[in-house]
């Protein structure tokens, strides 16, 4: 009976460890059109309106998260993802013609948001910046056009810090781990002129903290488990002293 106990009260103790010890939470998206904006001699490229997070690419799936719109017993999905990059030049976002592949760094800067339908922050889910990024023309055009069969495509690649709004919590979270590829585009260069636009095939972002139980539900397990022990410690009692 000892042994019974002890096991009890370490199933309280470690209960909390087990809650947030969970794999990580994974947002999926797809489709929508990344524009390309100016602001003075300064260009971004803009998915949707992360400021009031809405517009944006769809999101298609949600795992490891539980409460929203997407998995569980409502598979469907209502929220979107929307971002706008760091600033940079022109040529920088029409980086066909660079070297290292096309590969331009954005830096720091910019805003990324995750809103779905069952979030308790005004349907905010994430709400970050990124803390670096880079955007890569990964296309088989050459800056002189494109042949027979070659595209223009591009990668934006990155990662987020920012604010977890999930489960009545607010979570400082960093490092979220941004992918995002567009469609291969067979016309002209989209880009060319500073003002262009392209369709977003596919985006992830990894590394969110997975849904812990909320704190009140943390309670009530451990009363729970300790009311149990307590109770077979009386019995135990009674049998010794009957």
């Amino acid at each position: 009976m000892t042994r019974t106990l002890l096991m009890l009260y370490l199933a309280v103790l470690l209960l909390p460890l087990t809650a947030v010890a969970d794999s990580n939470s994974d947002f999926s998206n797809g489709g929508g059109t990344i524009v390309e904006n100016t602001s003075g001699s300064n260009f971004v490229l803009q998915m949707g309106f992360p400021t009031t997070g809405t517009g944006g690419s769809a999101l298609s799936q949600v795992a490891g998260v539980v409460g929203l719109n997407c998995g569980g017993l409502l598979p469907a999905c209502s929220g979107n993802v929307s971002w706008i990059t760091p600033s940079t030049s022109k040529a920088g976002i029409d980086n066909v013609g660079l070297g290292l592949n096309g590969s331009t760094q954005l830096g720091s800067g910019g805003q990324f948001t995750i809103s779905e339908q069952g979030g308790n922050h005004g349907g905010l889910v994430f709400v970050g910046t990124f803390t670096n990024s880079a955007w890569t023309y990964v296309g088989t055009c050459k800056v002189s056009g494109c042949t027979g069969g070659q595209y223009y495509q591009w990668e934006l690649t990155g990662h987020v810090s920012g604010i977890f709004y999930v489960n009545n919590q607010a979570v400082s979270v960093t490092g979220v781990v941004i992918t995002v590829l567009t469609n291969q585009f067979t016309g002209a260069d989209p880009f060319k002129n500073g003002n262009g636009n392209i369709q977003l095939l596919l985006g992830d972002a990894a590394g969110l903290p997975a849904v812990t139980p909320e704190p009140g539900t943390l309670v009530f397990w451990g009363t729970g488990l300790v009311g149990i022990g307590l109770l077979a410690k009386r019995r135990y009692a009674a049998q010794l002293w009957g």
